[in-house]
This record gives C-alpha cells, structure tokens and sequence, in this order.
C-alpha cells in the first residue's frame, strides 16, 4: 500500500486542492473521500471515525462496495450500483442518494452521500460527501410507529385490537414475540390486571379479567420508581440477590418495560417485552424507543377508556347545548366527533348517527382542512372562518371558534360554528366587482397599447401612402424615384419592426436562429442612426463600452437581440433626468446555476447599466409586463420594449436579472447560453445575375394578393417561368396539369387548407416536389412538419428579392 501512495503522490489529494483543504475537511461533521474511479485516493479524519477504520490506509485500501453489504435495502447488487453511481459521476451528472454501509466492526449504518466530479489538469475524480443518517432513519421509523399507534387509536373498535395493532408496530422496531401491558388497579397494594399479553407459552397467560398481585415483580418495580428498566440475565441477577426484585412467573434471558404515563403524567401501568432465550435482544437504544412510544400507547388506551365515559356523559351535555343557537360539536383528542347539537344537524343536514365516531376533519371542504388543522393545535380560541359541508354536498360559510373542553378528567374539545354564507356571498360579490374594475382598467392600458402601436404604424404608412405619390410626381426622375422607394422600403421594415415587437410579445416572433457574436451585434447598434440620433438629443448622457475580446459565440436573433439592446439603451437614457454615464459590457461566465433546459455550460453575460432613478422592488416585478409603463403612450414608445426584452431572453433559453435600488441605478444582467459553432461569413452584395433563372417553372401560392404579386414580378424579372395560386386547393389542380420544378408556399391561408395540407396533397400527384415555405409568422410546428416532408427553406414575410431568390435558387439546386 505505501509503495502504491508513493507511486501515486502527484496525485488529487485534499493538501493539493487548495491551502487549508486539509485541515478545513478535517473539522467538518461530515466524511469526505477523494476518489479516481473506484479507488479511494484521500479522506479526511471524520471518513476514519465514520468506518471505525483504525487508520487512513486501512480506509484507503477498501473499495466503496466492500464497507457495504451485499444488497441495498431496495433489493439492488451493492457492487452493481456503486459502479453506476460512481460512471454517472465521472460523466459530470451529479449523484446524491442514500447508502447503506458496514463499518469495519460489521455494525449497519444508514448514510446520505453525494458525488461530485473535479476535473484538474485533464483528469477526472470524484469527491464523495458521507453523511450518517442512522439516528435520522431511526426517528423516522419511530415517528411512522407513533404515527400508526395514534391512527390505530381511532380506528380499533376494543382495546383488545388496539392491543395488537400496538404489539404489530413495537415488533417494527424491537422483538415483541414476547409482550404485555399490565394496568394499575390499586397502586398502594400493587394490584393489577394484563388485559392484554402475548406469550410464546400459552399456558402462562393471564386471565385479562383477573386482578394480580405482583408485589415485588418486575412490573411493580418499574410502576412504584416511574423509570424504565432494562434487565438482561446479568442485571436481573444483581436484582435478585440485593432483594430489590423478586421473580414471579417465568424466568426470562432478557426484560424490558417503561411506564405508561398519561398526559397529565399519571402512571397507568407498564408495557413491557421479554426474550426467554436471548440475553442480548434488548438494547439502551430499545429503551430509549420504548420509552417515546410509552406516550403514545398510553393516549392511545385512555382515548379507549374514555370512550365509555364520554357515553354516559352525553345526556348531561344534551339539553344545554341543544339549547344554543350556534352548532356545536365535541370531539377528542384524537379529532373523533363524540356529539353534536340540534343548531349543527340543523345547519348541516346530518344526522348525530352520520357523525359520531369519525374524525371531524370529514366536515369540512378541502379549502379549509388547512386552517381547522392549525388553529385544532393552537387550541386560542380565536375566531376562524371555515367552509363546512352539508349533507346535500353543497358548503356553508361559518364563523368558528375552537377551546380546549375539560368536562370531569375528560380531556375533549368542543368547536362552535355559526353560519354567516349571506355575509360571505356579499364579499364574494365585492371581490367581483373588484376584479371587473380590475380588468376594466387593463382594457384600458391595452387601449393605450393600441394607441401608442397605431401611432408608430401611422408614422410608418404615411410614408409608404404618400412617397409613391412623390413617385408619380417625378416619373421621369430616375435618382428622386431611386429615393422614394428607398424611404418606402426603410418604413416597410419600420413597419415590420413593430409587427417583430408585438409577434415577440406573444411568444410567435422569434425567426430562425444563426450563429453570430454578441459584441458584433453591439458594435453595429452603436454606429445605429437611432442610437446617433439619441445621443445627439441627449447630449449630457455618456457610453462606455467594455467588450470582452474572447467572448464566446451564441446562436440567436440579430434582430431580437439589437431591439433587446435597442431598449435597455433608451430605458437607461429616459432613467437619466439631464447626464449620466451608461455602461454596456459583456463577459464569458459558466456555472451549472444558469444551465437549466439550455443544455449549456457556458454562458454570455450582457450587462447594461445607468445612473438613473433606480427601480424599488414592486416596479422591479412589474417592468417586463406589457401594460406597465412610465412612458407617455404614442408619444415616447409603445410601452412593448421591455416586454418585447423579456420575451427575447426567454426564446434565446437566457435568464435575466435586475440589480437596482431607488436613486442608486439600474443594471441588467442578461446570459445566453454559449455555442462551440463558428460564425458563417456570408457575402451580403451578391450579384443578382448569379440567380438569374434558366426558365424554371415556379408556382407561388399565396391567399393574399399583394406578397403573391410582388413574389410573381419577382421571379419573372429573373427569368423564371411563373404561375400563381390563390388558395390550395386551386393549386393542387394546377399541378395535377403542369409539372413544376418548385412552389413558393404560404403556410397559412384561410378559408380552405393551409400550406401543410396542401404539400401533403401535391406529394401524392408530384413526389419529392421541392418547395420554399414563407409565413408572416415564426417557424411553427407545422413549418417544421413541412420541412420533415421534404420541404427546404422558411422565409418570414415581409421578404425582400435578395431573399426570395437565394431561397429558391438554393433549393432548386439541392439534391434529393
């Protein structure tokens, strides 16, 4: 083993990991192991105490299966799970479960562990984290008994089958082969009764109804000190010669029982367990179990007790609570309903017979189980407003109170219920109005949305109505006509901007994505006009740029990601009153924190800050919605930007957060996910006569007449031979007639089929046809359904000639 550390001293340990690894893993609760692969290679001292190895080495010379036993408690191979564990581990899946391991010394223990990989100079370990979870598991199994015992309360109909519920759950956690409980009948001449034992000889079991004196016993010894004993052969032999106890019946190798105190610490009696052939079958530990469920047990047989009384008490309660007007119920410790008064059967419906012997939480609607169930342990007696059912499946509204009721040495509580359902269908119709008010005012701020939309629109189509009457003005103007069209065109994609914004909004706008660089994105916003212009007419505002020169590529939406810019820009400049300095940066940053559902590790961080008057908390929750603004709608925006930013982080799998105090500025922290893929550099001039057509015959398709016009002037300037259609169906029965090379197809048209239904159909009369697919909408689903049929290129509405004809001239030239 010394020769194989020495062979292996360059290797991971906790003294190479950092300064102080070593000594800070020593001083933690926890075992902590370094492994490669299998093999233990470190471990700090908790890992030797856990094990009760008798040094470092010994440890590190153990497999993690072989200090387990052959199965886990689930039935599984040990050493067939540790080797997955460990291979998911060393895959970068971090692993966390419960273990069942063996000490050195064979004793079990219960563990949580959890295994990490730490990749360093190219090579892979694993640190492991064991946690002992023994007493953990154990209280868990004497809480399910405690638990058990307490249900068996209420559901035995005897105590005798409270009895033996009882000896089930002790036998889950000690041996109960051998068990009685013996209750005090005269404590002062040590007389009892064992209603209740269960021997493995017959013949020694007592009649439950005869009373017993066991002056001197075991069982008086524990009754008369109220402690718990625990008496193996060698203890009970020290009993008996200082004349402390005396035996009375059988002998027994081993005797254990704890008292039964009630509540209010009166003893009742014992419960004890006994083993005639194991001197060691009981433990401290076993006491120290018994002893909790002693409570429990004692609960248990006084609920059954008090049943009887509870009884013939109930005609001395009838006629007082019969007499009030609210509903009144009783019920025990337990939540069992013993009584209830004429106001409650009235209220409800039910007969005292419905109620009786079932727990009250049957009452009650489920919105109210929660309420009823805390203030039941409170027992304050403040007021409380619960839903209670009626017997026609229908609800009440009731005000309630709950008290702690202690008729005699009874302990039972009573709960009143008066019916306030009008007062409540009066709230009820409040809330309502509230909540129309409510949505009045946001049809009132999507009004405003409207409006400030319509204006920007307005701006746009003013120009494109007005310049072709310029147009017409100047038709013997070639340069004037040249810049007509020009100013036509910028307001079009003006236009479409908006339509992005509001397509972004409703999580439809995103178009194919691309593989680019953040920082090149910025750069070109930052030599925008609009960005010029706002500087110019903010002239005491600042920019700093601080771009990582590394960054990382990220596949995305030029167009998304310069609005996103675009409007955390002008948010920050309408923040600022008169100067101020905002700061645009980015940065490569990793963690698993940001990685879920992108699939990445790596991240692009987009940071943009101001000086401004800062958000406090509740308009940091509200900035992203679309009806919240502080701009003048129609005049100073839409009131979409910082939607439209929120929707774009989330269609890029991003993640957003703020960092913003009142008066102190705001800076947004956005990250998208990275991508190892380089950027394709693609030719923006290319020469049309490269895609001039060769005579191909092209069918557009479109319902819209407009874009199916310009598509058609589009191609037949470029020497393709071109029909239209105006809806599927009509077609399909061009096709059937005419064989063409390529259609151009819109996916949705209405009335009648849409484009998917449609290139299913003309696959059957032309297969493999080859189609370019346009929509003023995302790529949906169906686009995509499309593609897997055998479509090629989506192009998003409005298009320019450049696009069209790349699209087309690609996909006629691709192969099947």
């Amino acid at each position: 083993m010394k020769k194989e550390l020495k062979k292996n001293s360059n290797a991971l340990t906790f003294d190479n990991i950092g300064v102080g690894a070593s000594t800070i893993l020593d001083s933690t609760n926890d075992a902590v192991l370094l492994m490669e692969g299998m093999n233990f290679i470190d471990c700090n001292k908790k890992a030797i105490e856990l094990y009760g190895c008798s040094s470092k080495e010994q440890l590190l010379s153990m497999k993690p299966y072989e200090l387990s036993p052959e199965f886990q408690p689930g039935g599984k191979y040990s050493k067939d799970e540790a080797f997955k564990k460990v291979n998911d581990a060393l895959s970068g899946i971090p692993q966390f479960f419960e273990w069942k391991h063996t000490k050195f010394n064979g004793d079990l223990i219960d563990t949580e562990v959890s295994l990490n990989l730490i990749e360093r100079n190219e090579e892979k370990n694993l640190i492991a984290v064991v946690r002992d979870i023994t007493r953990r598991k154990k209280a868990e199994k004497v809480n399910d008994v405690l638990y058990n015992i307490s249900k068996a309360a209420g559901e035995s109909n005897t105590i005798e089958q409270l009895a033996i519920l009882i000896r089930k759950e002790i036998g889950k956690l000690m041996d109960s082969k051998n068990y009685y409980i013996a209750l005090v009948v005269d404590r002062e001449k040590s007389l009892y009764r064992i209603p209740f034992m269960f021997d493995e000889n017959p013949e020694d079991i007592e009649d439950p109804h005869d009373v017993l004196d066991l002056t001197g016993g075991f069982t008086d010894y524990v009754m008369k000190t109220e402690k718990p004993l625990l008496a193996n052969k060698y203890r009970r032999d020290d009993f008996f010669e200082s004349s402390e106890i005396k035996l009375i019946g059988v002998d027994s190798e081993s005797w254990l029982g704890v008292p039964l105190k009630a509540p209010g610490g009166e003893v009742i009696g014992i419960v004890a367990v006994q083993s005639y052939t194991d001197p060691e079958a009981y433990s401290e530990s076993d006491l120290e179990v018994l002893s909790i469920i002693s409570g429990t047990i004692a609960s248990a047989i006084i609920q059954k007790r008090s049943e009887e009384s509870l009884k013939e008490s109930e005609s001395r309660f009838r006629k007082l609570s019969d007499a009030a007007e609210e509903g009144i119920v009783f019920y025990d410790n337990e939540g069992i309903i013993t009584d209830a008064n004429r106001a409650f059967l009235e209220l409800t419906g039910f007969k005292l017979s419905n109620l009786a012997g079932k727990n009250i939480i049957n009452i009650f609607h489920s919105e109210s189980l929660q309420i009823f169930k805390e203030k039941d342990s409170l027992l304050s007696g403040d007021p409380l407003e619960v839903k209670v059912l009626h017997r026609n499946s229908s609800s009440i509204y009731c005000a309630s109170t709950i008290r702690k009721f202690n008729p005699d040495t009874e302990n039972m509580r009573v709960m009143t219920f008066k019916d306030i359902s009008l007062i409540k269908k009066h709230e009820i119709e409040k809330k309502e109005l509230e909540e129309k008010l409510i949505r009045s005012e946001k049809m009132e701020a999507l009004g405003h949305l409207a409006g400030g939309v319509a204006h920007d629109l307005n701006n746009v189509l003013t120009a494109i109505v007005s310049y072709p009457e310029l147009i017409k003005m100047h038709i013997n103007d070639k340069k004037a006509i040249e810049k007509y069209a020009e100013k036509m065109k910028n307001s079009g994609q003006k236009a479409a901007a908006i339509v992005e914004d509001l397509l972004t909004l409703a999580r439809r706008g995103v178009t194919n994505f691309e593989i680019l660089n953040l920082n090149d994105v910025i750069k070109n916003f930052l030599k925008s006009p609009q960005y010029e212009q706002t500087l110019k007419s903010s002239p005491g505002i600042k920019v700093e740029a601080g771009l990582a020169e590394d960054l990382y590529n990220m596949k995305g939406s030029k167009i998304h990601l310069d609005a996103t810019i675009m409007n955390l820009f002008l948010n920050g400049v309408e923040s600022m009153i008169k100067n101020g300095t905002i700061v645009i940066s980015t940065k490569n940053v990793s963690g698993y924190e940001f990685s879920k559902g992108s699939g990445s590790k790596k991240y692009i961080r987009l940071s943009i800050s101001d000086e401004g008057i800062g958000l406090n908390p509740e308009e940091q929750k509200k900035i992203f919605e679309p009806f919240y603004t502080k701009k003048a709608m129609g005049i100073s925006g839409t009131g979409l930007g910082m939607s439209v930013v929120w929707g774009t982080v989330k269609d890029h799998k991003g993640i957003i957060n703020i960092e913003s105090k009142k008066g102190m500025g705001t800076t947004f922290n956005l990250f998208f996910p990275a991508t190892e893929e380089k950027a394709v550099v693609v030719n923006n001039k290319i020469p049309l006569q490269d895609y001039m057509g060769q005579g191909e015959k092209i069918l557009v398709v479109d319902d819209d007449d407009h874009p199916r016009d310009i598509a058609v002037e589009y191609l037949r300037r470029l020497n393709f031979d071109v029909d239209q259609a105006s809806s599927g169906k009509e077609a399909i029965d061009l096709v059937q007639i005419k064989k063409y090379d390529l259609i151009v197809l819109d996916m949705l048209m209405d009335p009648g089929i849409d484009g998917l239904e449609t290139y299913k159909k003309l696959l059957k009369i032309s297969p493999g046809i080859k189609a370019v697919i346009v929509s003023g909408f995302s790529e949906t689903e169906r686009v995509k359904r499309a593609q897997e049929l055998g479509a090629g290129k989506y192009i998003k509405k409005p298009y320019t000639l450049e696009e069209l004809v790349v699209s087309v001239k690609k996909e006629l030239g691709r192969e099947q």
